[in-house]
């Protein structure tokens, strides 16, 4: 499919890519897509006809409203007005790894569907694209946490099949490796799926297991640490709020302010012992 449109295409995560487009009136038939989209209006109200059964559908797409369109399936849809939509794509991988864990019965369908407010859905794509838009401050398992998110309500409310959510936590020594690998590694840009593979977990199951075992996810939890690092690192006099933020996998100091004030109340700068000067006394 292709148009004559505006388009801003920002980094990939593992299974997921958010992008922004501005286009113009347009009509496609037919167009078989190899990814799961979801299409958030930006625009004002306007009107979409969309083919089911060999017949087109009128309607209405009101501010934040979702088209949500299935891979490898025929899309044939028309509009006459310019509209500005943000849209994520999920990898077919993706969903059925999701659909896996959350024992969904029978072969996985995403219904296509247009003009319904999703106000999560909305919001998941909506962080996605400020992470993007912010340089991914929080890195890599931030995004991928979040289309992992995005996977699970598209199986759960538009799927065709009723899903049972799983349940339990990380033993004492699963959660163990975790840790120490998360704690070698605070200064890189930890991937959410390869934080799974060392449970074997696939990333959808993983994150409930980890909040399951300490109250919180894994964005959360490096956070947290790479704050405590941060402030340990921070006590010595020569420490520079710069370098620290770097050395604790922060992309940038104001980062690193942000997190250190939302959890701890005070800033970087404010940890760093004075240099006390002597006097001689003659």
């Amino acid at each position: 499919m292709s148009s004559a449109s505006h388009d801003v295409t920002l980094q990939s995560w593992q299974g997921v890519k958010i992008s922004y487009h501005s286009i113009p009136p347009y009509e496609f038939q037919d167009y078989v897509a190899p990814l799961y989209s979801i299409d958030v209006n930006l625009s004002s109200s306007y009107h979409l006809e969309w083919k089911k059964g060999g017949r087109y559908q009128r309607t209405q797409m009101i501010t934040g409203a979702l088209c949500i369109m299935p891979a490898h399936e025929p899309l044939s849809m028309r509009w006459s007005s310019n509209l500005e939509n943000l849209v994520a794509d999920l990898s077919p991988s993706l969903i059925l790894s999701t659909a896996d864990d959350l024992k969904v019965r029978g072969e996985v369908e995403i219904r296509e569907s247009h003009g319904q407010v999703d106000a999560q859905i909305s919001h998941i794509c909506q962080a996605l694209w400020a992470e993007c838009k912010a340089g991914y401050p929080t890195g890599r398992v931030f995004g991928e946490s979040l289309g992992v998110a995005l996977a699970a309500c598209l199986l759960q409310r538009h799927g065709t099949q009723a899903t049972t959510t799983p349940s339990g936590q990380l033993s004492p020594r699963k959660w163990k490796q975790v840790a120490d690998f998360i704690e070698d590694n605070l200064e890189e840009n930890i991937p959410l799926e390869e934080l799974a593979q060392i449970v074997g977990l696939s990333p959808f199951y993983f994150t409930r297991c980890f909040k399951a075992t300490i109250g919180t996810t894994p964005h959360q939890y490096i956070i947290s640490r790479r704050v405590e690092r941060a402030r340990h690192l921070l006590s010595r006099p020569e420490a520079s709020p710069t370098q620290v933020a770097l050395q604790c996998g922060f992309s940038h100091q104001s980062h690193l302010t942000r997190h250190m004030k939302q959890l701890l109340g005070v800033t970087p700068a404010s940890l760093i012992p004075r240099k006390t000067v002597s006097k001689n006394v003659l």
